[in-house]
């Protein structure tokens, strides 16, 4: 494992008060597009080229012309700009604004979501946020510019933006070439257990045809 993977272990939250929220997701995260690749499976690009805005509500749009399956709502600043989606992402949560987010969504759920990004962040940092975890963009203070996507260990029907929990400062991000998967694929250790189990099975197989042609019991 090299050092541009880092596992992070999330935080477990309710959205919605008095609603117990679901377990935890844990993300493998990659800053090297090489190495998401190899881990996520095949996967789905959307690079902008062609995607257009609907509005839906003052100051709301929906993003058109996706790849399928994949659908996007902006905040009131979300916009296209040089083939690629920019939005602003409002204050942490606490703040009763936390609508004022982009959503994406996935019409069917994905294990695997990566993008090339240019100055994500904020002055309080940015985070994805799942029905029951979160996971950082980048920290308080920083703008990040690269690569970024993780793996998850639990299927992700939608996800959104937000700065720190219990922040006032609002922050952004532009984003390129999105990637997800909608396929689990197994851990390396995973595939070593099922190899050692299926080997297991092979030689108890050919040990009891062995006992049975030599006639024993």
């Amino acid at each position: 494992m090299t050092n541009q993977r880092l596992l992070l272990v999330v935080l477990t939250f309710a959205l919605t008060g008095g609603i117990a929220s679901a377990d935890p997701i844990t993300f493998s995260v990659y800053t090297d597009l090489s190495e998401w690749q190899a881990a996520a499976g095949a996967s789905v690009l959307e690079d902008f080229s062609d995607a257009s805005l609907e509005r839906v509500l003052p100051g709301f749009y929906n993003v058109l012309g996706l790849v399928e399956g994949a659908h996007i709502r902006t905040s009131a600043f979300g916009r296209l700009e040089n083939e690629a989606f920019a939005d602003n992402v409002n204050r942490g949560l606490g703040h009763g604004d936390s609508g004022d987010a982009p959503l994406f969504s996935f019409d069917t759920p994905i294990y695997a979501f990566g993008a090339d990004w240019i100055d994500a962040g904020s002055s309080a940092g940015l985070q994805f946020i799942t029905d029951s975890s979160t996971l950082h963009l980048s920290e308080p203070g920083s703008l990040y510019t690269g690569f970024l996507g993780f793996v998850a260990d639990a299927p992700i029907s939608a996800f959104s933006f937000m700065t720190f929990t219990g922040s006032t400062a609002a922050g952004g991000f532009t984003m390129d070439n999105m990637r997800f998967s909608t396929t689990r694929t197994p851990e390396p250790a995973t595939i070593a257990l099922l190899a050692v189990g299926l080997l297991g099975t092979i030689v108890r197989v050919a040990w009891s045809s062995r006992r049975k042609t030599h006639g024993e019991t």
